[in-house]
């Protein structure tokens, strides 16, 4: 599989826990404000190379997602300000224009120095 965007967790927020236990993880640069970055994991993206689509993989450690659907305004704001809601939901339709659902499995733990990737099948 070729990898298409790589980024390390660097930062969690107090609150990002709640929202993990929720199916959600909030992604943002370090340099998020504070009232995001309380309810977000930070990261530093190391390259993106390709556009992120449904049919992708996403893998947490060694824990791998199928992107199911992705909003329309998520590759931008990856771009731009590392930020994605990342719903392990199981739905093919997004909600908002900013998520990437996932597929509905049982998250890994959240930690500082774990790698997020995304793989083109």
């Amino acid at each position: 599989m070729n990898t298409i965007y790589k980024t390390v967790i660097n930062e969690i927020g107090d609150l990002a826990g709640d929202m993990i236990d929720g199916n959600l993880i909030i992604l943002y640069k370090t340099n998020a404000p504070a009232e995001l970055a309380e309810i977000s994991v930070m990261h530093e993206a190391e390259f993106k190379k390709a556009e992120i689509e449904a049919g992708d993989i996403l893998e947490i450690g060694n824990q791998q997602f199928e992107i199911l659907a992705v909003g329309n305004v998520v590759n931008k704001n990856i771009e731009n300000l590392g930020h994605c809601s990342l719903k392990f939901n199981g739905e093919k339709e997004v909600e908002l224009p900013g998520d990437i659902n996932l597929e509905q499995k049982e998250i890994p733990e959240i930690k500082i120095g774990l790698e997020i990737k995304i793989y083109k099948k």
